[in-house]
Parts: C-alpha cells; structure tokens; sequence
C-alpha cells in the first residue's frame, strides 16, 4: 500500500517538475525567482506547482506588463520620499505619520 502511494507520490512530482521547468521560460520572472520555484516544486511535488501557478505564472499574455505598471504594486519608497541622507522612508512610518 506504501509503496503504491510513494510511487505515485514520485509520479506526480516529476510531472509537476516537468510542467514548471517547461512554463518557467515564458514567465517574465528573474532567474532567481525561477530557479526558487524549480527548487520549490522539485521539493514539494504538486503543491510546488501550485504555488508556481498561483504566485508567478502569467495568467494571460501581456496582463503581467499591466500589472506592474500600477503604482500600488511597487515595493518600497518613491523617489521624492527621501530623507536627507538619501534613505528612504519607511512604509510603517509613513503610514502612521500621514494616516
């Protein structure tokens, strides 16, 4: 019984290897962020790639070119928020200052 469930749990994740190493070339990802998730999935099996398919996939072609150009979805602090020191402020701070 173990051992059927071990050789399907190995199936799926070299097929769930497979698909995240293929897709991965066509996401527009840094190569550290690709090779995390290749790690991760090769790792986790199926859950690995799910995770791919949630978190770094694109869902259609070109909606990824849409959705960074939004501002709120940058990280960080914008460049007329310097102190001076030329060190960004903080997002906490900032919040609980103006808001």
């Amino acid at each position: 019984m173990l051992d059927g469930v071990m050789l399907l749990w190995f199936l799926l994740t070299a097929l769930s290897l497979l698909y995240v190493v293929i897709d991965i070339r066509t996401t527009p990802a840094s190569p550290v962020l690709k090779w995390g998730f290749i790690l991760l999935t090769a790792y986790t099996g199926p859950l690995g790639a799910f995770l791919y398919v949630l978190g770094c996939r694109e869902p259609l072609p070109g909606l990824h070119e849409r959705y960074v150009a939004t501002r709120w979805t940058r990280v960080g602090s914008l460049p007329d928020e310097t102190r001076p020191g030329g060190h960004p402020k903080p997002r906490v701070a900032r919040l609980s200052v103006e808001g």
